[in-house]
């Protein structure tokens, strides 16, 4: 109930900007409440003070936490898996990591992602000198996680 509460509230925070979405809301012990937002060509500082601002008020107002509580809203960061589907769309392109619920790895680029899947090109060594391009569709029913491969 709480968490439902929190994720409307940052969604009304966020009405205003159409590119901006919740990715997850965390309830922790300790009366901790992390916010992960993004926007769809990635988010501002800024943006995540006021959404704080916005949350806070609300909740020193309506004392949901009572008195003592934390509060951090932050993009999700580059190493996070990805959640929604709206993350899947910005990183086209990118190389990523999918675990699979049967607990196979497939690593590739990032081709394209619907509602209902995503589309990953793979390119496997068959030899010293033959290397071969295969495409794979993943239901997001069968992904555990998502993850994008950071290479520096």
């Amino acid at each position: 109930m709480l968490k439902e509460k929190l994720e409307a509230l940052v969604n009304e925070a966020i009405a205003d900007a159409v590119d901006h979405f919740l990715v997850e809301v965390k309830i922790l012990p300790n009366k901790k409440v992390q916010v992960f937002v993004d926007a769809d060509n990635g988010i501002k500082i800024e943006r995540c003070v006021k959404i704080s601002r916005f949350v806070e008020k609300v909740l020193d107002e309506e004392k949901w936490l009572g008195e003592d509580y934390t509060l951090e809203v932050s993009s999700p960061g580059m190493d996070s898996p990805l959640k929604v589907f709206r993350q899947y769309k910005r990183r086209i392109g990118r190389e990523i990591e999918v675990l699979l619920t049967t607990g196979v790895r497939h690593e590739g680029i990032l081709k394209a992602a619907n509602e209902e899947k995503l589309t990953v090109e793979q390119t496997i060594k068959i030899s010293k000198k033959e290397l071969v391009t295969e495409t794979f569709e993943f239901p997001f029913a069968d992904i555990k996680h998502t993850k994008l491969i950071l290479n520096f």
